[in-house]
């Protein structure tokens, strides 16, 4: 049993044994990732001076002018849930992982610097499981939820084998010659991009050490993005067939026009070979055939 040292004191480990082996544990689960507050009343002692949360293995947090200085392991994660001048020394352990679970021992250090077992709290902490839709091409970030090094697999959608994405040991990411470039990490997190339908299944972030699962996550790859593309293809398909249906129609307006002005002016020019010559039959000619030859030049363009 560990003990720890207050004011030059420190308590046996056989008496804190003892102690210990006479009081009621309380449990308390979490999932992963997750916040979890571990309970521990010292109100009815007036002279702690210091108190501590510590694991048979290992210190956790020692009590430092009233806030929470925190031990190896658990930096940046533990503080008092109350007011522990008031006596109120309740931990709460913040972004739990796997190596969190375990047995947490209250103590309180007196003026006299005798050291005191106030409860013990085990801590179970369950592996997170969550479900996620991306978007094709889209890409998918998978939190790690622990420090130590994992391992990252895929498990398709209606198959049985599992498949190696990449490791992550101390912040290094290597991935699995399968995914190559696609697989990027940073600080607790590891990012697959470019999603496509084979990606839909299930992410399993396992413990290297124990093997044990630290999070699951089910992927569904959904097709917004693909159908998008898709009526964007139909809808330029529409308007191109549009535009060169008005040019066909245009063109063989025009080509009406100008056969239309040809034979006129054909027909006019039979009449005034076999008629006499006469002026007002030409300017009423004239003014027949001038508009349809402007018409039939328009059609065809400058020459």
């Amino acid at each position: 049993m560990t003990s720890y040292t207050g004011k030059g004191s420190a308590v046996p480990a056989l008496i804190l044994s003892v102690a210990l082996s006479s009081a009621v544990s309380v449990t308390v689960s979490v999932t992963v990732g997750d916040s979890v507050t571990l309970p521990c009343d010292g109100s009815a002692h007036t002279d702690t001076v210091q108190m501590y949360w510590q694991t048979p293995g290992r210190l956790v947090c020692v009590s430092s002018s009233g806030r929470c200085e925190a031990q190896t392991g658990f930096e940046g994660r533990v503080e008092f849930a109350g007011a522990v001048e008031s006596g109120d020394f309740s931990l709460t352990i913040h972004s739990t992982q796997l190596s969190d679970e375990d047995l947490y021992e209250c103590f309180r250090v007196s003026a006299a610097g005798q050291s005191m077992f106030l409860g013990k709290v085990r801590v179970r902490v369950l592996s997170r499981e969550e479900n996620t839709s991306v978007s094709y091409g889209q890409p998918l970030s998978l939190r790690l939820y622990s420090r130590a090094a994992v391992t990252v697999q895929f498990n398709p959608a209606g198959a049985g084998a599992s498949l190696p994405v990449c490791a992550v040991e101390g912040g290094t990411v290597t991935p699995d010659p399968a995914y190559g470039p696609r697989v990027s990490g940073q600080e607790q997190e590891v990012t697959l991009s470019a999603l496509n339908f084979t990606d839909q299944g299930s992410y399993t972030v396992l413990d290297s050490q124990s093997r044990a699962t630290i999070s699951t996550v089910n992927v569904t790859v959904t097709d917004s993005v693909v159908w998008g593309a898709v009526v964007c293809a139909v809808v330029c398909a529409v308007v191109g067939f549009t535009v060169i249906l008005l040019i066909v129609l245009i063109v063989f307006v025009c080509r009406r026009i100008r056969d239309s002005a040809g034979a006129a002016a054909m027909e006019m020019g039979e009449m005034r070979n076999g008629a006499p010559h006469n002026n007002e039959n030409e300017r009423t000619e004239e003014g027949v055939i001038m508009p349809l030859m402007a018409e039939a030049s328009v059609c065809r363009g400058p020459a």
